[in-house]
């Protein structure tokens, strides 16, 4: 009693905002409690599924072993001085959800500078990064990196290696590449030298080389119109006259096991 008035009996009270039973425990405060911050942590995790974490490949430098500097580096969305340098980022921020599987394909061709980022969802493409081409990234290792996300679980990690990747120039009349002897190219097996020709109005009927080695052992060229092609000391002519004015398909086909060659 208060001042001779009974007081009522309650199952629960609140005092400086913490639920207390009549037994004196405080168990349904705890569970509020773990109510209100599972809703805030979820809200948390959509936040960051559509903004916070998106596709970006990054060059690492080499001058600085791994970390708790070169981690956070790898985690901050730009480039940091001497660590790391953005390459690319997803520009739609697609972000990751949680307990859902991706697949992920990871095209890197040295030589060429060339690099593509694809992420598929299921059968949906969900992240592609085009042809992105640096020349700074000339090799390195292969792994993966997971940072402060222990249930990332990674499998079925495969990797190849292509011997050989066809190529093509582009030559505006002006610029020309250059080729060593036919023996240093190691040429052994049967191979097809193809191209697009538009030959200027009035063009001579001078030798004109398409593609030729240093010392002339191997030689695509047209002379007096026709497309001819030389191996060591053969020459194998084509018989159609070619156009003027007009993109034209040229092909040079040798046979190694025939040991034949065909102007097409």
């Amino acid at each position: 009693m208060v001042n001779t008035q009974p007081l009522e009996e309650v199952e629960f009270l609140t005092h400086l905002g913490t639920i207390v039973d009549n037994l004196g425990g405080s168990d349904k405060d705890v569970k509020i409690r773990i109510g209100k911050a599972r809703t805030a942590f979820n809200m948390m995790g959509q936040f960051g599924k559509q903004e916070t974490s998106c596709s970006r490949p990054k060059y690492k430098h080499s001058t600085h072993l791994p970390g708790n500097n070169t981690a956070n580096a790898l985690y901050h969305s730009n480039s940091v001085t001497d660590y790391t340098t953005l390459i690319w980022q997803d520009p739609s921020l697609a972000g990751w959800e949680c307990r859902t599987s991706y697949r992920w394909f990871i095209e890197h061709k040295p030589s060429l500078g060339l690099l593509r980022v694809k992420v598929e969802q299921q059968e949906s493409l969900i992240v592609d990064s085009g042809y992105i081409y640096n020349t700074a990234i000339n090799g390195g290792r292969l792994g993966v990196f997971a940072y402060n996300q222990t249930g990332a679980i990674w499998s079925d990690l495969l990797y190849s290696c292509t011997e050989r990747e066809n190529k093509a120039l582009y030559l505006n009349g002006s610029s020309y590449g250059t080729l060593g002897n036919l023996s240093s190219l190691g040429i052994e097996k049967s191979f097809t030298v193809e191209g697009w020709i538009n030959l200027p109005i009035g063009y001579s009927s001078a030798k004109l080389p398409f593609v030729c080695s240093n010392s002339s052992d191997f030689c695509v060229y047209i002379e007096n119109g026709n497309l001819h092609t030389q191996i060591g000391s053969r020459i194998v002519s084509g018989s159609t006259i070619l156009p003027a004015n007009n993109w034209t398909h040229i092909a040079s086909v040798y046979n190694a096991q025939g040991k034949s060659c065909q102007c097409i």
